[in-house]
C-alpha cells in the first residue's frame, strides 16, 4: 500500500497488507509483517488516497531515468542514446531517502548513488556487469541472428537494426555483436559507448526479507533481555553472609 502522492509532498510506502475481511463495498486489512510502533503511527497519520498493488511494482530503468523517453523510443535501452548533459544526477539523488539516524551511511550512499548515475557514463572503476556497451551496427542484424544471446543475458527479441542503427546491450552481447562483424562500439558518443545501468532488485523479496530478519532479531533481543532478567533476580536472591566466624589462633 503506498500514499497515493509525490515523495515531495510526502507521499510513502506504507507497508504490505492482507485483506482480513470484505464486505461489500469496505474491506478490513491487516498487515503482513509485524510493525513498529512508528509504522503504525505513520499508517495512522496517512489520510489518503492510496494506491494498493496486488503485487509490488517491479523495480525498472524507466521509473527514474534522468533522460524521458522522446518519439518514438522503445524501452530503456533507447533512451538512453546519449545521456543529456544538462539534467543534474543530483535531482534524482535528491528524490531517494537517506538514513535517518546516520545521513553519510555509506551503505545508503553507495544505494543512492546507483540509481543517479544509472544511464551515465560509466567509470573505469565500475564493476563489468554494471557498465551495458553501445554498439553502432555495421550491417542489418535480426534479433534472432547468428549472435543469439549468451545465457542469462536479454535478447533483442525481434527487432530489426540497419546500418548506422545504435543499440545498448550488455556486455556479452555486444561483444558477441562485435567479434562477428556485426557492430562496432560506438566510441565516438560522448560517453565512449560505455554506459553505467544498475542492477534491478527484488524489492517485494527484500522487504519481505528485512521483516524476517528484523522480527528474528526482536524475538532474540526478547529471550536475551529475559535471561539476563532471571540472571539478576537469581543473584539477587542469593543473600550474602553478613559475617564470618572469628578463628583463635592463640595457643
Amino acid at each position: 500500500m503506498f500514499e497515493e502522492a509525490d515523495k515531495e509532498k510526502g507521499g510513502k510506502y506504507l507497508g504490505e497488507f492482507v485483506v482480513a475481511n470484505a464486505k461489500d463495498t469496505r474491506i478490513e486489512l491487516a498487515p503482513a509483517t509485524s510493525l513498529l510502533e512508528s509504522e503504525i503511527r505513520q499508517i495512522s497519520e496517512s489520510r489518503g488516497p492510496w494506491a494498493f498493488y496486488e503485487v509490488m511494482p517491479a523495480d525498472d530503468h524507466q521509473a527514474l531515468v534522468l533522460k524521458p523517453p522522446t518519439g518514438t523510443a522503445q524501452d530503456y535501452c533507447d533512451q538512453v542514446a546519449n545521456p543529456d548533459p544538462g539534467l543534474d544526477p543530483n535531482q534524482l539523488k535528491a528524490l531517494l531517502p537517506t538514513n535517518p539516524n546516520d545521513p553519510k551511511d555509506p551503505k545508503i550512499e553507495a544505494l543512492r548513488e546507483e540509481y543517479a548515475r544509472d544511464g551515465t557514463a560509466a567509470k573505469a572503476s565500475d564493476p563489468a556487469d554494471h557498465v551495458w556497451l553501445r554498439v553502432k551496427f555495421l550491417k542489418a542484424w535480426g534479433g534472432d541472428e547468428a549472435a543469439a544471446p549468451p545465457a542469462g543475458v536479454e535478447a533483442a527479441g525481434a527487432r530489426s537494426f540497419l546500418p548506422g542503427d545504435t543499440r545498448l546491450f550488455a556486455q556479452p552481447m555486444a561483444q558477441d555483436l562485435i567479434d562477428k562483424g556485426f557492430a562496432k562500439l560506438d566510441a565516438d558518443a560522448p560517453d565512449g559507448g560505455k554506459v553505467y545501468v544498475r542492477p534491478l532488485r527484488d524489492y517485494a523479496h527484500l522487504f519481505r526479507a528485512a521483516h524476517r530478519d528484523r522480527d528474528r532479531l526482536f524475538t532474540e533481543t526478547a529471550e536475551l533481555t529475559a535471561q539476563a532478567t532471571n540472571v539478576e533476580n537469581s543473584t539477587a536472591s542469593v543473600k550474602p553472609t553478613s559475617s564470618w566466624p572469628r578463628w583463635n589462633t592463640t595457643t
